[in-house]
């Protein structure tokens, strides 16, 4: 009976800290994000399968569709997760699995001000697949990445980690996206065109790049399409 006393003793005590821990964390997450106003929301979760979180200040907190997403949130998904964020403006943005996403920037205006609009993200790691909303026309987004920088001109479009380790971008339609980082610059203009950014010249993609891209950010994805051997 000693001995039991003694362990239940130290248990209590060691649950007393944990819950004081624990309650200290929620209190710092809440607190984080309550000095989060409206200004800063830049668009909300419209679907998600699997696990993903938003980042920031270092505190997480977990996503669910209608969670608000807001400037500085770095968003990231979880294995087999699937993401999709309506921005403000009316982008959508995709994400795949063990995808980070950054958001950087986002401002819309309406009137006068509508030309000082622009939104700026970064793919830090996976792949995203979007189709823009009002901003292209107006001040443009940009996505940044390693390698490369693509500016968005009113498009569907996908940008992501290719089996080989480089960045790849493909344009699927619409006003065409520019590339460019500090070796120089492409255009993508044409329905299916894209390049890894490691290559020239863009050149519509083999077919089994094209799938690959859509695979990697679909939410009814089946099993991982063929990529051949010298690819991986």
């Amino acid at each position: 009976k000693r001995v039991f006393a003694n362990w239940w003793g130290k248990m209590k005590k060691f649950l007393r800290k944990f819950t004081m821990t624990l309650s200290g964390l929620c209190l710092l997450t809440t607190a984080a994000y309550g000095d989060v106003t409206s200004e800063d929301e830049a668009g909300t979760v419209v679907r998600l399968e699997g696990g993903a979180l938003a980042i920031q200040d270092a505190l997480p907190r977990v996503l669910k569709p209608g969670e608000k997403i807001y400037i500085g949130d770095i968003l990231s998904t979880g294995k087999e997760a699937r993401l999709e964020v309506k921005i403000n403006d009316g982008t959508i943005f995709n994400l795949g699995e063990r995808s980070s996403f950054n958001v950087i920037d986002f401002t819309f205006f309406t009137g006068e001000d509508a030309s000082k609009s622009k939104g700026v993200f970064r793919l830090l790691q996976g792949a995203v697949n979007g189709a823009t909303g009002k901003l292209a026309s107006l001040g443009g987004i940009d996505i940044k990445g390693d390698a490369a920088t693509i500016g968005i001109r009113g498009t569907a479009f996908w940008v992501g980690d290719m089996p080989d380790g480089s960045l790849g971008v493909v344009h699927w339609k619409g006003g065409g996206l520019d590339v460019s980082n500090d070796k120089g610059s492409v255009q993508f203009d044409g329905n299916g065109e894209g390049s890894e950014i490691k290559e020239g010249a863009p050149k519509t993609w083999a077919r089994w790049k094209q799938n690959y891209a859509r695979w990697s950010v679909d939410f009814d994805a089946g099993p991982r399409p063929y990529v051949p051997d010298h690819a991986k």
